[in-house]
């Protein structure tokens, strides 16, 4: 596994049944407790149950019929692995509204999506993880200093001798730049620790 290569790889190595894991979104947020943060993306609270990412990868997942996620502390900020509505810019709006932050990125299988910065209820930067020049927000250029070294453009052939960027890469790169935002990267000792849960209702869109 080549270390350009190693989030995309480690998330992927949580799928027993589909290899590549075939959806994965996550949100990171800043200045909330937990519980608000469930809140505002629709869960009830009451439904909260001890859980780990290797007990349910596929958090894209229903439980019977419902939406759900999973919530955890991950250093000063919570980390979130949902659903792409969980990551959409709405839900971002949502979420860091009241001077909170809150960054999201995911895939699916026809590849990279969109990675999602917002603050203060505005979405500050957001921009196609594949092709990073497509991107649009308040402030566009607001996570170029966390991007040095890193290749996000899918069949890029300017890398040299690195070769062309691949959708491993991409998707890696988008974790590493959230992980300079966030101070903490995601690790397997985050997916294999205890979180919460939280299940959101029918009708229920954050």
């Amino acid at each position: 596994m080549a270390d350009r290569d190693r989030l995309y790889e480690l998330l992927c190595s949580y799928d027993e049944v589909e290899d590549p894991l075939p959806a994965f979104y996550a949100v990171w947020c800043q200045g909330l407790a937990e519980q608000e943060v469930a809140r505002r993306l629709g869960a009830d609270l009451g439904s909260a149950t001890a859980a780990r990412f290797a007990d349910c990868a596929g958090i894209a997942l229903n439980i019977h019929d419902d939406r759900a996620f999973l919530a955890g502390k991950a250093g000063r900020w919570i980390a979130v692995i949902g659903d792409r509505v969980c990551a959409s810019d709405t839900a971002l709006r949502s979420i860091s509204s009241g001077g909170a932050k809150a960054i999201s990125m995911g895939w699916e299988i026809g590849g990279p999506g969109v990675l999602v910065y917002a603050s203060d209820g505005e979405v500050i930067t957001q921009f196609k993880i594949a092709n990073p020049l497509v991107r649009s927000g308040e402030d566009p250029g607001a996570l170029d200093s966390y991007m040095t070294g890193l290749r996000f453009g899918l069949n890029d052939d300017r890398g040299g001798a690195l070769g062309p960027v691949e959708v491993a890469e991409s998707i890696t790169s988008a974790l590493v730049l959230i992980g300079r935002v966030t101070g903490v990267e995601i690790s397997r000792r985050w997916l294999n620790a205890g979180h919460t849960l939280y299940v959101i209702p029918q009708g229920e869109t954050g």
